[in-house]
């Protein structure tokens, strides 16, 4: 399990690696007051929470529970630390979102 959890780090790691880069390269592009892209950028902090929680939850939907499962394998009593796993993550995630 360890080795598997170092490899799948090191791959978010390029994969996020990659995201700032594809950000970091359009960022004058949104920047530029004369581009409709300008329009775009959350102004406020409430809709950058919005954002910031749709994203969570659409990562988490598509890779947390996921993972979830497949450390579910490995577990000794499924039954009762799968359950308390998933209201943790749930609970964690209320807290620094919300």
């Amino acid at each position: 399990v360890s080795e598997s959890v170092r490899f799948a780090a090191l791959l978010s790691a390029i994969e996020v690696g990659g995201l700032l880069l594809v950000i970091a390269a359009g960022l004058p592009a949104v920047a530029a007051p004369q581009t409709p892209f300008g329009a775009m950028v959350p102004d406020s902090a409430g809709a950058l929470l919005g954002i910031t929680s749709g994203t969570f939850l659409a990562f988490f939907a598509y890779i947390g529970f996921e993972g979830m499962a497949n450390m579910a394998e490995e577990t000794i009593d499924v039954d009762r630390t799968l359950p308390r796993a998933i209201v943790i993550a749930i609970v964690v995630r209320r807290a620094f979102i919300a």
